[in-house]
Order: structure tokens, then sequence, then C-alpha cells
């Protein structure tokens, strides 16, 4: 389940005798995601005010206006602003994925993408929480290593300035078959601070398909609406952190 051009990309990020087991790209050229619904009027009514501001800025003369020069370059910005939300981004998005490369191995998670340079993620399967998988009718879909947030059921994933995205292996093709691959590496998914009603909701979507760990603000007060929950491990840290201490210690004493 791997490709050769895929297996040469990312062997220089393999450590010594790890092995890729999956390897694969997302779908390329320009796509419109379900959240387009909303940016691309937006980008339109935003692009359209701003270049009709600057260009009766630049066309309307200084005696009439009173315009100085600041204030004519002010709004270059916001056109290329405009112009960035309304065609760039779909351009920007595409030649990201074009440079996406996703692999899994016996350990871990290898993500590599950039637009001019190439990044590495790394994650360690076994420290994956949160797994989310989204699978559209023709199989394909996008499987999301994290927890998401608001945001980004939003945004559908579309990249943001100043925020960041859960890593996701995005537009993957028979996403079912790798999500499953995952099910071999990963045993046992661990919910840190969730409450014992977001428990419950995990539960579902994890379906018994995973060992499921409770953890996080738990203590002997509240441990038993948890157990309730039917989760399979309840982890209790105040057991260590919250018991008193007693000294043992010995002490010589001149008689």
């Amino acid at each position: 389940m791997t490709n050769f051009y895929l297996e040469e990309e990312l062997k220089p990020n393999l450590s010594s005798g790890e092995k890729l087991i999956w390897a694969g790209k997302p779908k390329t050229g320009i796509l419109l995601r379900s959240s387009d619904i909303f940016m691309i009027p937006f980008s339109l009514v935003w692009c359209g005010f701003v270049l009709f501001w600057e260009t009766s800025f630049i066309t309307t003369s200084f005696i009439t206006t009173g315009a100085t020069l600041f204030f004519k370059l002010l709004g270059i910005p916001f056109v290329l602003v405009g112009l960035y939300i309304t065609i760039g981004r779909f351009f920007v998005d595409a030649k990201k994925r074009a440079n996406t490369i996703y692999g899994i191995t016996e350990d871990r998670i290898i993500i590599k993408s950039g637009i001019f340079s190439r990044d590495i993620q790394s994650l360690n399967i076994k420290n994956l929480s949160d797994i989310t998988l989204n699978q559209k009718a023709d199989n394909s879909g996008t499987i999301t290593l994290g927890p998401t947030g608001f945001s980004y059921s939003m945004m559908q994933g579309a990249e943001r300035p100043m925020v960041k995205q859960p890593p996701r292996f995005e537009y993957i093709e028979d996403v079912k078959t790798v999500c499953n691959i995952g099910k071999e590496k990963v045993f046992r998914i661990l919910l840190d601070n969730f409450t014992p009603e977001q428990i419950k909701e995990a539960l579902i979507i994890i379906n018994k398909e995973f060992e499921t760990e409770a953890s996080g603000g738990i203590n002997l007060d509240n441990i038993v609406s948890y157990a309730e929950t039917g989760i399979d491990y309840v982890s209790v840290g105040g057991l260590i952190h919250q018991a008193k201490s007693l000294d043992l210690s010995l002490k010589a004493v001149v008689i």
C-alpha cells in the first residue's frame, strides 16, 4: 500500500530500521470546501468594496478630496488581502497539497508539507487521543488527528493566518482503509479532561473499536460518575498528588 516515489520522498525522514506501511498524498488541484459557501460571497463583497474605495482615492484629484498620498497607499494592503481571499488562497491551498506527503510506520505518523520549504510533523501513534474520520460517497475523505474545535468545524480545515489547525490526512483516497491501518496500531484512546457527558458522546463515536481511558480532573469524589459512563479505564492522579505524606524517617536520639 505504498508508492515508490512517495517512499523515496519520506526515506530520509525515517529512523534506522523504520519501515513505511502506508504512504499517500491528498488530492491535487483547485478544490472547493464547504466553508466556501460563506467565504466566496464574503470575499467578493470585501474585494469589490476595497477596489472601489482605492480606485476612488487614486482617480479623484487632490484638490477636490484632500486625499494625501498616505491615504491613497493605505488601501493597498486591503486590496491585497481581498485578492488573496478571493483568488490567491485557492492556489496557495493547491500548492501546499501538491507538496504534501503522508506516511504511517509501525510507531508514528509522518506528514511532510509546505509551500516553499517542506516541514515534517511526526506523531506518536500511541499518543493520539482524538481521531475523526470524514468519509465521502467516493470513499475519499479526511482523517483528523487531534481535537477539533468550533473554528475548525466552521472552516473545514481551510488554513487561516495565526490559527493552528490539527494535523490531518486530507482528501486521501480509500480513507476507511487508511483508518483501519491505524486501528492495527492504536489500542487505547485517552479521553483527557473530558466531562462524563463528553465521554458518553465519545464512546458512541468510538463504538468499542478501541479500549478507552479517562483522565484529568478525576478524584475520589467524582470517580463514580466517570465509571458509570462505560469507560474501560479511569486514571486518578489524586491518588498520588492528593495523598497525605507520612514521615517514616529514622532519627537518632542521644540518650
